[in-house]
């Protein structure tokens, strides 16, 4: 089934960017000293990558549970992302 909307390779083009993205975040993180807002960053980016093949998969009509479990797994990234936000903006040595 070819898409209207985009080509799949853009939506691939999408996940190297967020893997670009995660090794940029890491190697910043390392260098600046805030190795404590990774795990925030990462979960972030799982989510987004998540969210991304949910679409993929629902451009090329893939089967129903890899949709399903791509879903879950962005909203519980997602839902561990804002508890570690959360707990960022709590400690005061951040």
């Amino acid at each position: 089934m070819t898409s209207i909307i985009l080509p799949l390779e853009f939506i691939d083009f999408i996940l190297i960017l967020i893997a670009v993205e995660a090794v940029a975040f890491s190697v910043w993180a390392r260098k600046t000293g805030r190795e404590s807002v990774l795990p925030a960053v990462f979960s972030f980016l799982l989510a987004g990558a998540a969210l991304t093949i949910a679409v993929r998969f629902a451009m090329i009509g893939g089967s129903h549970p890899v949709l399903a479990a791509s879903l879950a797994v962005s909203g519980v990234a997602h839902a561990f992302c804002l508890f570690s936000i959360i707990k960022l903006s709590a400690d005061p040595k951040r």
